[in-house]
């Protein structure tokens, strides 16, 4: 289920990229991102009673002691948001001082907007690709209108944005991963998952972003299993996705896989989703039951009640068929 859109990686149908990354790679740390040791520590093979106890406790999971943001002054001015359609050419310079500050809901939001903005830029490219392919092609006529839809419904969901993005370019000197990664890094979970499931990162230009990627391998299972650990289902669901082994943004390996994993968190995923995504999930389920030994099905069937027993964070009705985190810019300012 993992998709490129022309160059943004978004976890759909496929996913292309020429290098990939290996355990033995070092990641280029930012200066200013606080590193949490079990987020960046190594990704070892998981026994199932292992996962099970930091997912039901903050132990092994989220208890280590992260190193703190920049300290900057807090004021009510400096807590204080632009409005969610506020341009970013009118915003991004306050909000780029305050991140660099430290202040967690200016990353938050800045990897929000940025990302948006990103996807905006490349959804644009993709429309004119496809539009280009298709008529130097030697498709049929229905082929070809197929993809003249596809190239339209790509520039809608670009322009959704134009109101943020317009008048705005990305200054080369900023990376917009960092933000996101910045705010998860400092416990907002939210941002945990949009860096797992949609990083702002390009697959086209991956070389280009190698320290993105970097940064991605080495933290995003690992965020995953934190952001599950507080009771976020989306992110139940896409762990079942990395341990079921399908393949990720960028074609690489966040988390080894293990089908007993995958399975029960499947399995504690069914309640959630929409009844949409329900179906597709099925299959999973089934596509893995019937790889399984007996053992390792009543294995996973086993810590389905523990899993579920984790207070959810309320987000249900999960449309997994769009593998998008749904549009929620308020989440920025609900931080302490």
């Amino acid at each position: 289920m993992l998709a490129v859109l022309g160059s943004v990686a978004i976890w759909g149908s496929r996913s292309v990229v020429a290098t990939k990354l290996t355990s033995t790679d070092t990641v280029i740390a930012d200066p200013k991102l606080g590193h949490d040791e079990s987020v960046l520590r190594a990704k070892e093979p998981m026994t199932m009673k292992q996962e099970v106890l930091d997912q039901t406790s903050t132990e092994g999971v989220s208890a280590s002691k992260q190193e703190p943001l920049p300290s900057s002054p807090r004021t009510a001015l400096f807590d204080q948001l632009p409005d969610n359609d506020t341009p970013l050419s009118i915003s991004f310079p306050d909000l780029k001082r305050r991140a660099e500050q430290g202040d967690v809901k200016a990353n938050c939001r800045l990897g929000i907007d940025l990302a948006k903005c990103t996807f905006a830029q490349e959804a644009t490219k993709a429309s004119e690709s496809v539009v280009r392919d298709a008529s130097s092609s030697r498709a049929s006529a229905s082929q070809v209108e197929q993809r003249v839809t596809e190239a339209a419904e790509l520039a809608e969901r670009g322009n959704q944005f134009a109101k943020l993005c317009e008048g705005f370019e990305i200054p080369r000197d900023v990376t917009p991963w960092k933000y996101q990664l910045r705010a998860a890094q400092a416990g907002h979970v939210p941002s945990m998952v949009r860096f797992a499931i949609q990083p702002p990162l390009s697959e086209s230009m991956f070389g280009s972003e190698l320290d993105g990627w970097k940064a991605y391998q080495e933290n995003a299972g690992n965020l995953l299993r934190i952001a599950a650990a507080r009771g976020d289902r989306t992110a139940y669901y896409y762990l079942h996705w990395i341990y079921a082994g399908y393949p990720t943004s960028g074609g690489v390996e966040l988390l080894p896989p293990n089908d007993s994993l995958a399975l029960a968190y499947a399995l504690a995923s069914l309640q959630s989703v929409d009844a949409q995504s329900r179906p597709g999930l099925q299959r999973s389920i089934d596509r893995l039951r019937a790889r399984m030994s007996a053992q390792q099905i009543a294995e996973a069937q086993a810590h389905v009640p523990a899993l579920a027993s984790v207070p959810s964070r309320s987000n249900q009705g999960i449309n997994i068929d769009q593998n998008l985190v749904p549009d929620d810019s308020d989440e920025c300012r609900d931080l302490e």
